[in-house]
């Protein structure tokens, strides 16, 4: 696991956020997403992201995006979406990449489920924004296993591995001074 605290290493799934403004597309990995109700027609989800991101400044101007559960067979995708930024590569051109339109938002194929939310509320937190949204269309396939973070690393490459640290110590050191100490 990347991380030193109990918190950073759950076995969670991974989500990859995708949305769309103005016919540009951006995504990514997050990890940080939970239920905010129990109401099926009402279900209220939270995500969280940073708001250095290319895609949370998308997302800020659609205000909806999805939350793509990739399947264990979509590593290659989530490689993509988790390690790169949308300032490096255009992450949606890859013959691997197959997207649908669901409420004018761009959705993976071949997942183990999507929902497609719209945001009600955020809350910024200094170096990262909580996002509270209404799920507005869902689909789940639960004959396809979702991918879970410890098979994603699993099936990175040392190189992989390397460039997440990376990634990972300079958002550390980016974000330390972002957070204030008052509650």
């Amino acid at each position: 696991m990347l991380g030193t605290s109990p918190l950073d290493n759950l076995d969670r799934d991974i989500y990859i956020a995708t949305t769309s403004h103005d016919e540009e597309c951006a995504g990514q990995v997050i990890t940080w997403v939970t239920h905010a109700s129990l109401v099926p027609e009402k279900r209220n989800v939270v995500a969280v992201f940073s708001k250095f991101n290319h895609t949370y400044k998308v997302l800020s101007a659609s205000g909806v995006f999805a939350l793509n559960l990739p399947s264990r067979e979509q590593t290659a995708v989530a490689v993509r979406f988790g390690l790169y930024t949308g300032n490096e590569i255009r992450k949606f051109d890859n013959p691997g990449v197959k997207i649908r339109t669901v409420a004018d938002v761009p959705v993976l194929c071949e997942t183990a489920g999507y929902s497609v939310v719209t945001v009600m509320s955020q809350v910024d937190l200094g170096d990262r924004v909580v996002v509270i949204a209404r799920v507005i269309e869902e689909k789940f396939f639960s004959e396809v296993p979702p991918l879970k973070l410890s098979h994603f690393l699993k099936s990175c490459s040392e190189d992989e591995i390397a460039l997440q640290r990376s990634n990972y110590l300079k958002m550390v050191e980016r974000d330390a001074g972002l957070i204030s100490d008052e509650l």
